[in-house]
């Protein structure tokens, strides 16, 4: 028999694509809103403000996707002292 090579675990910083579970932990947000983000477009854009793929029939996010989520959220606290 052939010996099979073991594949090295890869960290989560590592990583380049994850999945909507990984993504949200990263985020700090539940699962609901994280797949809210990726299929409810924005008012603003009309695309939603987190991207994602299929690969191999499985929902995966971009490192990058993640980035630039993050980099285009607001700095400043909404007025009116609305918390959504």
């Amino acid at each position: 028999m052939a010996k099979q090579k073991r594949v090295k675990p890869v960290s989560l910083q590592d990583r380049l694509l994850f999945s909507p579970e990984e993504a949200a932990y990263l985020l700090g947000l539940g699962r609901t809103k994280l797949y809210q983000l990726i299929l409810q477009p924005s008012p603003e854009t009309g695309e939603p403000p987190l991207y994602s793929v299929f690969v191999d029939g499985r929902r995966k996010i971009s490192r990058d996707s993640i980035t630039d989520f993050i980099d285009n959220l607001p700095t400043k606290k909404p007025k009116g002292g609305s918390r959504r």
